[in-house]
């Protein structure tokens, strides 16, 4: 287990447990105390938990719980499922478009398997991640960061997009309807997945069971942009016959 997947897994125990100590969190995942302090030194400094005497909880500021680190901590076992299937889209040397979303972390580990691999990205947080990699080589787009997120948006991320070319890139959303309309919350962030669609060949979408017939506020993209869709569970029937007939290769864990 690399250290990228061992960190996920503490999330993934921390979202559940609220609290543990660092002797529970090193029987569960079979490596040192010391090991596990390193780690969560490691997450404590990027904001993803807190330490505690002998242990850690999960991050919380005086305002409200540190949002992108709570979705990242959110359904683990889902998102390691889609990214185990969409991994599949890479090849070695490949130049891939990562989004900023927290579904899109849990692929990052798997990257390791690869020759030589491109990555460019708006996520702040997906962009350490991956420079722990060194099979892979990270760009990551200026301008504004966005608050309470892994993000950096605006017109000058936009512009970086423009520059370079990708074999494949990889997106979340927050909804997906049945009109086959891609959706999210952001108008900055349906800005930038538009123009990482234009400039890719291909596209893969990973979007869990929950996001099934949710609209939300900002239409980023249609179905029909997307090549591959990658989900947790097979989805309702109108829906695979929504995406088979638009020619896009479903993938279900």
């Amino acid at each position: 287990m690399s250290h990228l997947e061992r960190q996920d897994d503490i999330l993934s125990i921390l979202s559940k447990e609220k609290k543990i100590s660092v002797e529970k969190l090193s029987k569960l995942l079979y490596v040192s105390e010391a090991t596990i302090r390193r780690d969560l030194a490691h997450m404590d400094n990027l904001g993803l938990l807190r330490r505690t005497y002998g242990g850690a909880m999960m991050a919380k500021n005086t305002a409200h719980e540190s949002a992108f680190a709570m979705r990242e901590a959110e359904n683990i076992g889902a998102k390691k499922a889609m990214c185990g299937l969409a991994i599949r889209e890479v090849n070695d040397h490949d130049v891939i478009y990562m989004d900023s979303s927290s579904t899109i972390l849990s692929m990052i580990p798997l990257l390791q398997r690869f020759k030589q691999i491109t990555v460019i990205t708006h996520g702040i947080r997906t962009a350490l991640m991956l420079s722990h990699l060194e099979n892979v080589e990270v760009y990551i787009s200026g301008g504004k960061v966005g608050n309470f997120s892994n993000s950096i948006l605006g017109s000058s991320a936009i512009e970086f997009y423009n520059h370079i070319n990708a074999d494949v890139t990889f997106l979340s959303c927050s909804g997906f309807n049945i009109n086959g309309d891609i959706t999210d919350n952001n108008i900055d962030h349906a800005s930038l997945k538009r123009k990482m669609i234009e400039n890719s060949k291909r596209v893969v979408l990973l979007v869990d069971n929950s996001k099934f017939g949710k609209t939300f506020m900002t239409s980023s993209f249609k179905l029909s942009d997307v090549d591959v869709l990658v989900t947790d569970k097979i989805p309702p029937q109108e829906f695979i016959d929504l995406i088979t007939s638009l020619g896009c290769k479903l993938l279900y864990a």
